[in-house]
């Protein structure tokens, strides 16, 4: 239905998800998104995983308004890196 920003957190939410059952973060209700950044600081995909943090952070917390436009951009840098994960859970 075209609502970008909550497509954007569900794209997070599986990043989460998918970072959790790798074991390089340890999920917790109470946990912050720069808990999980911190815990990240140690693989190799550190850096895009704190640009998409970012990246989330402004469209949901920030309450910004996400057009068709960002979302094309946002949208495969996402799929790539959950692409990416699933790739690593394979491999263990």
């Amino acid at each position: 239905n075209q609502d970008y920003r909550v497509a954007i957190r569900i794209y997070y939410l599986m990043v989460i998800k998918n970072l959790s059952e790798l074991g390089w973060i340890v999920w917790k209700k109470n946990k912050t998104n720069y808990d999980y950044v911190r815990e990240m600081r140690d693989q190799s995909s550190h850096k895009k995983f704190r640009s998409l943090t970012g990246a989330f952070e402004i469209i949901w917390y920030g309450d910004a308004t996400i057009h068709e436009s960002e979302y094309k951009q946002l949208h495969p840098m996402f799929k790539d890196y959950i692409t990416y994960l699933e790739l690593n859970s394979k491999e263990k």
